[in-house]
């Protein structure tokens, strides 16, 4: 274990962006008397937005700081700068916040500055050093144990079928998520609970896809997968809890609670031409067929999340959509 005296480091991330002060541990924004908790989602967009005011994120990179664990379109991404938008009072038709760069991405126009972190004071030669923080550095870690059975066929010309089987356990202290502060101890709040079950542990997961080639050249082709429930943790921060001197505590051992498995199909079908020496591929898709929309992350404050209460869900899987495109070939 190590302790720093007199440093800030693991103090809350606090942030000005523009009126609003961030607090991007609690998924607070605060203007004035005026408090609003966002998801953590919303937050993740924020801070990344936040940490290169006025340069351009692409939509690709975006997508990936915010859904690490999760493949996600367009939509997802156009879904929650609204949201966001909607929190700081923006208006995309003439935007003081978030800046929309067509067919590129998005970009935060507003000044952004930091925030002295709470209840550590200003670091210098003569500050006086009457607190501690503690972190378990050496004691961070992820453990992924897990096996899995594949099964492949290509014994029929015109079919391939790929199948497989994952047993899995993914436990660790400390996670991937930008939002997550358990890995921080201060005493003898963050000293418990933080390991446990990651939030990309799955106990089970199958997937299934293939394709087959039918006369006239066509070809079907399917994406299925399941997986068991994800699991989440009770957490509690100065909002719920006003004692916490900064950052999250878990309340039960991290992964402590399930939340349900999560399932999709997706399905395609093209037809080829030839065209002289080129031969052109005409392609239809059908994303989410079954139309679920199972949830994929749940509120875990112990106060809520605004009008969502712990344990009910603040994100789900976008619904069934539908692409067409063509490829040619040379």
């Amino acid at each position: 274990m190590a302790a720093q005296r007199g440093s800030i480091n693991g103090a809350r991330r606090r942030l000005q962006v523009g009126a609003w002060t961030v607090d991007a541990d609690s998924g607070m924004l605060t203007q004035g008397e005026t408090s609003v908790r966002v998801r953590p989602k919303v937050m993740d967009l924020l801070v990344a937005l936040a940490e290169r005011p006025g340069d351009l994120w692409s939509k690709a990179p975006l997508i990936a700081r915010v859904w690490p664990d999760v493949v996600v379109s367009d939509v997802s991404l156009s879904v929650l700068v609204v949201e966001l938008r909607k929190v700081l009072g923006d208006d995309p038709k003439s935007p003081r916040f978030i800046e929309t760069i067509p067919r590129r991405g998005y970009r935060l126009i507003v000044p952004v500055s930091g925030v002295e972190a709470m209840g550590t004071g200003s670091p210098s030669a003569g500050a006086a050093c009457d607190y501690y923080f503690i972190a378990n550095i050496p004691e961070l870690k992820r453990d992924y144990r897990g096996v899995t059975l594949k099964y492949e066929t290509r014994r029929l010309e015109w079919m391939t079928l790929l199948a497989s089987y994952t047993y899995s356990s993914s436990k660790g202290s400390i996670g991937y998520s930008q939002n997550g502060n358990l890995e921080v101890d201060h005493y003898p709040w963050h000293f418990d609970n933080i390991y446990g079950y990651l939030s990309d542990h799955r106990r089970h997961r199958l997937k299934l896809n293939g394709f087959f080639n039918i006369k006239g050249d066509w070809t079907f082709a399917f994406d299925g997968r399941w997986s068991s429930p994800f699991t989440w943790t009770p957490i509690e921060d100065e909002y719920d809890n006003p004692e916490i001197p900064y950052g999250i505590r878990a309340v039960e051992p991290r992964g402590s609670r399930e939340a349900n498995s999560n399932y999709q199909l997706d399905l395609q079908v093209s037809k080829g031409f030839s065209i002289g020496a080129m031969r052109l591929q005409l392609i239809a898709s059908v994303l989410n067929a079954l139309g679920s929309e199972r949830p994929i992350d749940v509120c875990m404050h112990m106060t809520g999340c605004g009008d969502i209460g712990m344990g009910e869900p603040d994100g789900w899987q976008i619904p069934r959509r539908y692409e067409a495109g063509f490829r040619l070939e040379f």
